[in-house]
């Protein structure tokens, strides 16, 4: 099987291939050469080279499965001010041959350790999805990353490895000021702070030049030189300063 030349513009182009003449053999492999030019096509084991390509062993060919659902994604909530009382939506996807109408969703916000568990009775077709959002409340206990994981439990389902999603979600403080200068201040809010990007430094600490030891602050790596290709974000806790009648960042 030949798949349609690749342009320049990087588009993805989609294949679909039978592998049901395959379906007695004991042992499968797909092999895929790049015919792309003498230069690139040497660099990937192309054809022009006579290259072997890259090969993928060990390929189990079956039957769909008649009970097979999964959670696709996780669109709720999204990150934020103030999530304590949210609310996760999912989507749920039928791989099956069998329409399904009663199966449990579980949701869980510590890794795994526990769970939030409920049925459902929304009706999902072949090959479609469905969305749905529990009606637990969202208990994010604290404001931090939080790695939400979701997935379902239909009884017989006969492929377990899509049977989950997962998302990050960060709850960030929220605080409502008429004197903004103390929640800037104050050392206690310091874990309503988070940092992010990549190879993130950032640190709450005293750094190696304070002309104050009693002087903290967020900074990227205050005793030494930031990481290596580092890119990274602090973020602050939301303010809502409606209260205020003239608001000054300094």
């Amino acid at each position: 099987d030949t798949v349609a030349p690749i342009e320049a513009t990087g588009v993805p182009v989609n294949k679909n291939i039978s592998l049901a003449r395959y379906a007695n053999e004991s042992s499968v492999q797909l092999r895929i050469i790049y015919n792309a030019g003498s230069n690139l096509g040497g660099l990937f084991g192309g054809t022009t080279t006579g290259g072997a390509g890259i090969a993928i062993d060990n390929i189990v060919v079956r039957n769909a499965a008649d009970k097979d659902l999964g959670v696709t994604a996780i669109t709720g909530p999204t990150s934020g001010c103030g999530l304590s009382n949210g609310h996760v939506s999912i989507t749920i996807k039928n791989y099956g041959r069998v329409a399904q109408s009663s199966y449990v969703v579980k949701y869980s916000v510590d890794g795994g350790a526990n769970w939030i568990e409920e049925t459902v009775s929304t009706p999902i077709a072949v090959n479609a999805t469905a969305d749905y959002t529990f009606n637990a409340t969202l208990s994010l206990p604290t404001f931090g990353t939080y790695n939400i994981i979701a997935k379902t439990e239909l009884t017989g389902d006969e492929d377990a490895s899509n049977d989950e999603a997962e998302g990050i979600v960060v709850s960030q403080g929220l605080y409502n000021s008429d004197n903004a200068y103390a929640i800037f201040d104050d050392e206690e809010f310091v874990n309503d702070w988070y940092a992010d990007g990549t190879n993130s430094s950032w640190e709450f600490g005293k750094t190696a030049i304070s002309q104050n030891d009693s002087i903290w602050t967020w900074a990227t790596n205050p005793n030494g030189p930031v990481n290596p290709s580092e890119e990274s974000f602090l973020y602050s806790p939301c303010y809502n300063l409606t209260g205020m009648q003239n608001p000054i960042l300094k």
